[in-house]
């Protein structure tokens, strides 16, 4: 098992770290909400997540990629937790035994609802539960 010590950030997610910090910059991006304090932030995935990615980005939506091909679970998603709803853009040949190991890599990280957006615009809604210590 990985530690969140020893699991890479996936792609942009540095970029996407410092304009969280930075939250008068939010206002120039697409999915402020009107009042500025909330981000909509996208995860792109599946077999042409780069190019998903690409597209959001030049529409300035946040964006990061979850790389064809990697377990979710190697990387470090913590960077989305306290911004839910988070959206997952699965794009491409994207099965859904992968789409559930990145749904739960990203509540492993701390986010507590996540929306699912298929090519054909159908999506899942996924909320979290948490369990008691």
């Amino acid at each position: 098992m990985t530690t969140a010590q020893n699991r890479r950030l996936p792609p942009f997610a540095r970029e996407l770290a410092e304009i969280l910090h930075w939250p008068n910059s939010w206002p120039k991006f697409a999915g402020t909400s009107p009042s500025g304090r909330r981000l909509t932030l996208n995860i792109a995935a599946g077999a042409d997540a780069w190019e998903c990615a690409r597209a959001l980005r030049a529409a300035r939506w946040l964006a990061i990629v979850a790389p064809p091909g990697e377990p979710p679970s190697r990387l470090d998603w913590r960077s989305l937790a306290g911004h839910d709803p988070v959206l997952i853009h699965a794009t491409g040949e994207f099965d859904g035994e992968a789409l559930h190991a990145l749904v739960f890599a990203v509540f492993r990280d701390g986010v507590s609802r996540i929306i699912t957006i298929r090519q054909d615009r159908v999506g899942d809604r996924y909320i979290a539960q948490r369990r008691a210590a």
